[in-house]
């Protein structure tokens, strides 16, 4: 990845001192949604954001039905992290 930015972004494909400038400015403000990536379709995310859009007074018993099982959803993926050799 270091050598793919610097020489082929920055050296080969930048046509100035803007650019690179645009460059750092992408790169350093990528940030990425581990709920999000990580959620295998059980939609958790999901459930809190429509109980939100829908006003409900009462999202922490909407939350406490889910959390059990997204708890341990959550904690498989990153044991799998853990114990990743690759």
């Amino acid at each position: 990845y270091p050598a793919y930015y610097d020489v082929a972004l920055k050296v080969k494909g930048a046509r100035d001192e803007e650019s690179i400038k645009m460059l750092d400015m992408i790169k350093e403000s990528c940030v990425f949604d581990f709920g999000f990536i990580y959620d295998g379709n059980k939609a958790y995310g999901g459930i809190l954001f429509s109980q939100i859009l829908r006003n409900n007074k009462h999202i922490e018993s909407t939350w406490k039905r889910y959390e059990r099982s997204a708890t341990k959803w959550y904690d498989s993926i990153l044991e799998a992290f853990e114990n990743y050799e690759g």
